[in-house]
């Protein structure tokens, strides 16, 4: 289900990766079908993955401030 308009559906990547999610929170409500309920939590995750800060992204750390 792609939802028109919502900017966290912009790309197939995105819609791919918010129906996984989705598809595996209806398996955890023991749902047979993916419930709006569902797409939303995705789309909340994703929201919040998105602004993470770099240590869970892989990448190493800048030090800010002092030098040691």
């Amino acid at each position: 289900m792609l939802l028109n308009g919502d900017t966290a559906c912009q790309t197939a990547l995105a819609h791919d990766r918010i129906h996984k999610v989705a598809r595996t929170l209806a398996d955890l409500a023991a749902s047979p079908n993916i419930r709006p309920q569902d797409i939303l939590e995705a789309i909340q995750y994703r929201r919040s993955f998105q602004i993470m800060p770099a240590e869970t992204s892989g990448r190493p750390l800048r030090r800010v401030g002092r030098k040691s």
